[in-house]
């Protein structure tokens, strides 16, 4: 599933690799964990790991070209910007299985996938709801 999204991403080239639809994949991604709150059952698992394919497929595929057109703009080069995000993404995979475990072993698996959840909705609508206000252009690579 994740191949096939990424390949329709890319066969639709520079059309989607916009802040917008970067930030609502983002906001889908957050979302998808929502049948692990739910609950626990192993459908509810899969089917959040399902749920959470597309939207992971399309951002990571345009992440990167989103990010090194607004780095060549701003004189950055794509090996200083691609250190940087895959530096921030490597910290996020350390840190939030140790904060998960934390979380569940304190409130609960439900209460862990909240914690992910609610952040990443809460920043995924306010870029939204900003780019939206300033009337922003979106960000082409």
């Amino acid at each position: 599933l994740y191949i096939v999204v990424s390949g329709l991403v890319l066969r639709q080239g520079h059309r989607l690799i916009t802040r917008k639809i970067t930030t609502t994949g983002a906001l889908a991604l957050a979302l998808s964990p929502l049948p692990a709150v739910t609950s626990t059952q192993p459908a509810a698992l899969i089917a959040a790991l399902m749920l959470c394919t597309i939207p992971r497929a399309l951002v990571s595929t345009i992440a990167y070209p989103l990010a090194t057109g607004d780095g060549a703009r701003a004189g950055i080069r794509d090996g200083a910007v691609l250190g940087v995000m895959n530096s921030i993404w490597a910290g996020g995979m350390v840190v939030a299985p140790l904060l998960a475990g934390a979380v569940d072993q304190a409130a609960g698996p439900r209460s862990a996938y909240l914690v992910a959840i609610v952040p990443c909705v809460l920043v995924s609508v306010w870029l939204l709801a900003r780019d939206r206000r300033q009337g922003a252009v979106p960000t082409v690579a």
